[in-house]
């Protein structure tokens, strides 16, 4: 496969004839975010919203972040590699889990210092049965799990914006993910309770 680009219209049309339309978005950035600026061996990043049988959705931490603080998984797409390919990859990497895509929820451009920046996030709602996860690489250094509603994903996204100064960007930066897969799990305004 030859190098890629962060977003290919073929590619994102593909995805949403196989896994629904997503929801585009952009996002203005103080600075680039890491991931987009400090791994040259990534185009793009998916995040992977795993939702368990019990219908809450999984969260790892890893050792080095804030104590308490938890967020969806998400892992880079290199190259020369596709996005479906880069999911699943992730999903087995960091979990172990046999994943099903449900849907593709967002893709996520950025900007920052008043320039598009060369990276996007692709989101999916992801469904995974069976046991517990487990790290398959321990080089993600993922510490833990933890599993909450999905209505809890709101206060998941302003706690990664209240985090200190020398953490906020990278925040800023994963709160929007959480607030997109909330969205897409809320219930339908008919079925809500009044």
């Amino acid at each position: 496969m030859s190098r890629l680009l962060p977003v290919e219209p073929d590619e994102v049309r593909r995805l949403s004839r196989q896994f629904g339309a997503p929801r585009r978005a952009l996002l203005t950035l103080a600075r680039p975010p890491l991931s987009a600026s400090e791994h040259a061996d990534r185009r793009a990043e998916v995040v992977l919203a795993i939702r368990r049988s019990n219908g809450r959705v999984l969260l790892h931490t890893k050792s080095f972040y804030p104590p308490g603080v938890f967020r969806l998984l998400s892992g880079g797409i290199h190259w020369d590699e596709g996005v479906e390919d880069a999911l699943r990859r992730e999903a087995t990497e960091e979990t172990g889990l046999a994943v099903e895509v449900e849907r593709f929820v967002a893709l996520v451009r950025y900007r920052a210092n008043g320039r598009p920046l060369a990276f996007a996030s692709y989101i999916f709602l992801l469904n995974a049965d069976g046991p517990k996860p487990s790290v398959q690489d321990i080089k993600e250094r993922i510490a833990a799990f933890r599993e909450v509603k999905p209505e809890r994903l709101r206060a998941v996204a302003q706690q990664l914006r209240s985090l200190p100064e020398n953490w906020r960007d990278w925040g800023e930066f994963r709160a929007l993910s959480h607030e997109l897969v909330a969205d897409a799990l809320r219930p339908p305004a008919a079925t809500r309770p009044r």
